[in-house]
């Protein structure tokens, strides 16, 4: 999937920005400043690109809007392209990067995104609209709570009376020494996570991974645990409460699927940290490292780990292509194209 990006030169940052994210996002993005080779026709590279891309995000702002130049050519090209599409295509996408009005009539007609306020909320409506072809009617799913036992009182043995004591020893009934009553320790939770790959549709997943939907079309668990993390200084952590080992941080770079299946094994043949047996998480492990709530590394995860990687492959796979993925930017779980770049986390079960 090619997406053409749009833009007026005094916008390139934001631009660029965007550019990297949907690379990172496992979506091949085009614009003239990173595409277009020395010595190539810029006009036929720009045209061909308009008329090979699957989308055309158009980056509108006060600078491009009231501009002349080439970007209005761009914007016309595209919308010809629209108006050869089926009504219910979707091909253009308008995003504003300011308060800016268009008063083209055909941009008018089309719903517009938003960069701004919020960036990031921005970034997943566009997300949203490039994977839509996956869209499908998710079934409510609804945790069920579980039934928890009711306590039995201990049954307690009365004491017998000093009329009794005396009666059976003759004696006057000592007074017992009361040793205090030690304070029972709490017992941390222990949680046994599945280690093995499944295949799950889009319509199974909130239900298979025991998730939910937010606002912004993004999942998210429906619950989140008490993880008991140890720093082992050895560039692995380990969680008693799940009994797994994780990798601090993870692979240097992100890698496509198939190399990550190959980083798995080149550690297993260099026994990091002593093991032969690291894997991919599956879903279910690697979400119990999510937090409910951004940390101070600016991730939701703890900062005992790595702050360089944010967003992971995991072993479990999508019935319709693709692969499950974890992000620990947005605290989300979704899918990912198998041509897409994320990064590995390496577990290892202790137990």
């Amino acid at each position: 999937m090619k997406v053409f990006i749009s833009y007026a030169r005094e916008d390139i940052e934001t631009a660029r920005k965007l550019y990297h994210d949907l690379k990172r996002a496992g979506i091949t993005p085009w614009m003239d400043k990173e595409d277009i080779l020395i010595g190539e026709n810029w006009k036929i590279a720009i045209r061909q690109a308009i008329k090979e891309s699957s989308y055309f995000i158009a980056l509108l702002s006060s600078n491009s809007l009231s501009k002349q130049g080439y970007v209005q050519k761009e914007l016309k090209m595209a919308l010809n392209i629209l108006a050869e599409m089926p009504v219910s295509g979707i091909f253009f996408l308008p995003i504003r990067l300011d308060d800016c009005h268009p008063f083209d009539e055909k941009l008018q007609d089309i719903n517009w995104g938003d960069l701004f306020p919020s960036y990031d909320k921005g970034f997943q409506d566009i997300l949203r609209v490039l994977s839509r072809q996956d869209a499908a009617d998710i079934p409510d799913f609804q945790q069920k709570k579980e039934d928890v036992p009711e306590k039995k009182e201990a049954e307690v043995q009365p004491l017998k009376t000093e009329s009794q004591w005396h009666k059976l020893t003759g004696e006057v009934m000592p007074v017992p020494k009361v040793k205090p009553t030690p304070q029972p320790q709490a017992l941390k939770t222990k949680y046994q996570l599945r280690k093995e790959p499944i295949t799950v549709s889009s319509k199974e997943a909130l239900k298979a991974f025991n998730l939910k939907q937010d606002t912004d079309s993004w999942w998210r668990p429906l619950e989140y645990i008490q993880n008991d993390f140890r720093d082992n200084g050895d560039g692995t952590i380990i969680d008693l409460a799940t009994d797994l080992m994780w990798q601090k941080s993870g692979s240097p770079k992100d890698i496509n699927y198939g190399e990550a299946k190959v980083y798995i094994k080149k550690l297993n043949q260099e026994k990091f940290a002593g093991y032969r047996d690291w894997r991919l998480p599956t879903v279910d492990e690697l979400k119990f490292l999510l937090t409910s709530e951004k940390q101070s590394n600016g991730l939701y995860i703890n900062p005992i780990f790595g702050k360089n990687q944010s967003c992971f492959w995991t072993s479990d796979s999508r019935a319709s292509g693709g692969v499950w993925r974890v992000d620990f930017s947005y605290g989300v779980v979704y899918w990912y194209f198998l041509g897409g770049k994320l990064y590995v986390r390496a577990v290892r079960s202790v137990k």
